[in-house]
């Protein structure tokens, strides 16, 4: 197998999950892998080891510029390249339209918008410079259901569809492809 030998992959939100399932599966096909996490990820650590998998974990705050130029830089470092980006970090709970304050609001589209955003900004040009790349956006088939008590977390998770297809024609070119999953 090992169709991704030699590969390198940034997975956000990775330390439980889907995240940690990427994680497993990337590896399984021969990748390293590379965990962006607040949360503490010896779990994923520990499976993908299992395996004989290539894993660290850096502590990463994807809403945070700093934090995702460092993840990167880091990456860069230590493997010398970046092929995939996983965009799996999501914020999700379910309220009712009016009783969704404004911080709340915000804060759904600072974690599964503004994090997109930051880290693939923050892996584009090392991808560009290769002429080779792969992300990954997760969205929601929520966006397509009409589901109640989801506005905040349905308005990100369409904002990831729109942002995947606007970048995907933009960098195509320079051999980097941008993809949405829409999990569900």
């Amino acid at each position: 197998m090992n169709k991704l030998e030699g590969r390198v992959a940034i997975i956000t939100g990775a330390a439980v999950g889907n995240g940690q399932a990427f994680c497993q599966r990337l590896a399984q096909e021969g990748a390293t892998v590379v965990i962006a996490d607040i949360a503490d990820a010896e779990e994923a650590i520990e499976k993908v080891k299992s395996i004989g998998g290539n894993i660290i974990a850096l502590r990463t705050d994807v809403t945070d510029e700093i934090q995702t130029q460092e993840l990167a830089r880091k990456t860069i470092e230590r493997f010398g390249r970046i092929d995939i980006l996983v965009n799996n970090v999501g914020l999700y709970h379910e309220e009712p339209f009016e009783l969704i304050s404004y911080k709340e609001w915000k804060r759904m589209l600072e974690v599964n918008l503004d994090g997109l955003f930051l880290t693939t900004k923050a892996v584009l040009p090392q991808m560009k410079q290769q002429g080779y790349g792969r992300i990954i956006a997760l969205s929601s088939d929520t966006v397509w259901l009409g589901t109640p008590y989801l506005v905040h977390y349905v308005t990100s998770k369409m904002g990831v569809i729109g942002f995947v297809r606007s970048l995907a024609s933009e960098v195509g070119k320079y051999g980097v492809t941008v993809n949405a999953i829409t999990v569900g």
